[in-house]
């Protein structure tokens, strides 16, 4: 280690990590017999003024989460899509958690609080693992052009082929889904070039789900007037502003947390004052597909709107497609990937 390397571990310490097995009781001092939860209230209370970063309050393992019948596959666990009276967590007979403190002494003071605790497993205290960078690479949109990491530029990668179509969106990896990896959000990518190869309207289009906001945030690059990009965490916008700053979008695109904020009901109307839409996106789940169902129909322009549905699996599609047939009036166009597939109503 040199001189200017061990100054700055000294100036900046690493993070160390206690994990724990809670059981469904612990005795706490000066408590008495509580539960997971009151445990973790218990911890915040005594070491968040000394050290205490943060509590990783576990997790369910996939395989386990399939085993007890919790979800029905191993395919898509996704929190939209879960009963919201159901906490997979809170269920397990014994929790997994991790406190996360500021350095190792922080580390040892909280070994101390935690081992006259009855019932709780400590592990040994350990330093946090480094979290890796990522590395992002142009990903190849057939029918669309490429996603690119910052940095890429607006020209077209060496070395990669097979990409057909001109369209560049710079997205950088981080919260919010969608980087151009996943096969749906290439769907829909190519879904959007066909639209606009055919003359389609871009003046308004409405992202629901909208992640990392690369669907909106490529429609905007295709000539998009407004985009509304609709995401529930409002910890992923920071992101969304980020990535269409990054492509000089930014004040094309307006976020919100639910469909209400950008398309309000007019009072006793049943359709929304600001609609329609030219292209609508929804790269979402079934469950949820089937429960927008009525609300984003009203949504889509008529005649000339298109809405484009992802995040399906194949036996996800009869169903949904039936759902929006009814209510669009035409059959949808199928596309598939990698066993995901993407449907295309035009109104």
């Amino acid at each position: 280690m040199t001189p200017d390397t061990a100054r700055a571990a000294a100036a900046d310490p690493a993070p160390w990590v206690v994990p724990l097995e809670v059981p469904s009781l612990v005795s706490l001092p000066d408590v008495g017999l509580a539960g997971p939860d009151d445990l973790i209230e218990w911890l915040w209370m005594r070491l968040g003024e000394e050290g205490l970063l943060a509590i990783d309050e576990g997790s369910v393992d996939v395989a386990v989460a399939v085993a007890t019948g919790l979800v029905p596959g191993a395919l898509v666990i996704d929190t939209a899509a879960a009963p919201r009276q159901r906490d997979w967590v809170a269920e397990q007979a014994t929790r997994r958690i991790e406190l996360v403190l500021a350095d190792e002494p922080a580390a040892r003071a909280g070994l101390e609080l935690l081992t006259p605790i009855a019932g709780l497993s400590i592990g040994p205290p350990r330093p946090a693992p480094a979290v890796p960078p990522v590395v992002q690479e142009p990903v190849a949109v057939p029918g669309f052009g490429w996603v690119l990491p910052p940095g890429a530029g607006l020209g077209r990668p060496r070395g990669r082929h097979g990409a057909q179509g001109d369209g560049r969106v710079i997205i950088d990896a981080g919260t919010g889904f969608g980087t151009g990896l996943h096969p749906t959000t290439r769907l829909c990518l190519q879904a959007l070039a066909r639209h606009a190869a055919d003359g389609g309207r871009l003046d308004r289009v409405l992202d629901v789900g909208a992640g990392s906001g690369i669907l909106g945030i490529a429609a905007a690059l295709c000539g998009g007037g407004h985009v509304d990009a609709v995401e529930i965490d409002p910890h992923v916008h920071g992101a969304i502003v980020h990535n269409a700053t990054l492509n000089g979008v930014a004040a094309r695109v307006r976020l919100a947390t639910a469909l209400a904020d950008v398309a309000p009901l007019p009072e006793g109307g049943a359709r929304p004052a600001t609609a329609p839409y030219d292209l609508v996106f929804a790269n979402i789940v079934a469950p949820v597909l089937v429960e927008l169902a009525a609300t984003l129909r009203p949504l889509v322009a008529r005649p000339g709107g298109t809405l484009i549905l992802s995040g399906l699996r194949g036996e996800d599609v009869a169903t949904v497609a039936a759902w929006y047939e009814r209510l669009v009036g035409s059959p949808p166009t199928i596309h598939d990937a990698e066993g995901w597939h993407c449907l295309v109503l035009r109104t």
